[in-house]
């Protein structure tokens, strides 16, 4: 992108790939960088309050801090759009403030690589900052990345201050049983226990040997594809070899030993969960990545009392997903089962 610090915009390019979460919003397609994402939940009750911008259709109390939450339809400048109990809300931080805005579905968490990133040559009207920060190729689908420090400035909220804003009510159309819903989610996000982890955590959900695990997002680096893995001597059956990853040496581990899943080749592996353990990047090769859900730490369970295994001190529970509960793998404890070090000396 060009000037990707102007204006404050972000998501610039620097070489690495950038992970977005993709959301649907009125037909189109946007992102947001993952690591802007705090929070992804459903729509709440929002409470409607003056002096905020007309595309702030209401604010969220998340645990006693008062969020603002942004209509994206109206914030670009079209009418206002008609909710849904089934939309989402992702919060997302900016500088150094908690802001929500409204989605008609969270898609997924993808990879960008700076190759995909073409800077958009759009004049946005008023002389604003430019919202849209590049464009992205999705899996042949195309969608626009955010500059999520533009979506609520804070020279919009003291003009709003000033000169007022037309306020209409939230959800209007909204039923009984519509709002009743609303107000339950509003008050579980109020209410949440301080001192526990106030956010959602997001869990990759993978594949091995045709079953479903989790791993804890924030372990994760990046994922990539497996490409040419070179063996190297005197090192533990469990650790494949060398992989180069644009430039970066990656060792790659296959953890199915400590799961007590059948050994298999991990170049017949499709992708690569890459993390960083003592300052050494590792693969994990996997069969797929198969989605990327978000949680609330109260979410997780204890494994079943019945459930004693000698790979049971690799899990740290286990989360509803779907109609079964998944499995989440302590991805720091299995590296740390055996020595990464790889010796080449013969």
């Amino acid at each position: 992108m060009e000037d990707p610090d102007a204006h404050g915009r972000s998501g610039s390019t620097d070489g690495q790939p950038l992970g977005v979460v993709v959301f649907e919003c009125q037909g189109l397609c946007y992102a947001i960088d993952v690591h802007a994402v705090r929070r992804i939940a459903w729509l709440p009750q929002l409470t409607p309050v003056e002096e905020m911008p007309a595309y702030v259709p209401g604010v969220l109390n998340v645990q006693g801090s008062i969020v603002p939450i942004v209509d994206l339809t109206v914030r670009f400048g079209h009418p206002p759009r008609s909710f849904h109990t089934t939309d989402s809300i992702i919060l997302f931080e900016t500088r150094g403030e908690v802001v929500g805005l409204i989605a008609d579905e969270v898609l997924d968490v993808q990879d960008a690589t700076p190759g995909e990133m073409p800077a958009l040559q759009v004049h946005p009207p008023n002389g604003r900052h430019r919202m849209l920060a590049a464009a992205l190729d999705v899996q042949g689908r195309t969608v626009m990345l955010l500059a999520h420090d533009e979506i609520l400035p804070a020279a919009d909220l003291a003009a709003a201050a000033l000169h007022g804003a037309e306020r209409r009510p939230f959800f209007p159309d909204a039923t009984e049983a519509d709002r009743a819903v609303l107000r339950q989610r509003a008050q579980a996000l109020m209410q949440e226990i301080q001192g526990e982890v106030a956010l959602l955590g997001g869990l990759a959900v993978i594949a091995l040997d045709g079953e479903r695990f989790g791993v804890d997002l924030a372990v994760v680096r990046e994922f990539s594809e497996i490409g040419d893995v070179v063996p190297v001597p005197c090192c533990p059956p469990h650790i494949a070899g060398n992989m180069n990853l644009r430039g970066d040496i990656v060792t790659v581990v296959d953890v199915r030993g400590v799961l007590k899943l059948p050994a298999a080749e991990p170049r017949a592996a499709a992708k690569l969960i890459v993390s960083e353990h003592e300052e050494q990047l590792v693969g994990i090769p996997v069969e797929d990545v198969l989605s990327v859900v978000y949680l609330d730490p109260a979410q997780y369970r204890s494994l079943p009392a019945a459930v004693e295994t000698a790979e049971q001190d690799y899990l740290l529970g286990e989360v509803p997903f779907g109609e079964t509960m998944l499995t989440v793998l302590d991805l720091g404890k299995i590296l740390e089962k055996g020595e990464l070090a790889v010796d080449e000396e013969v």
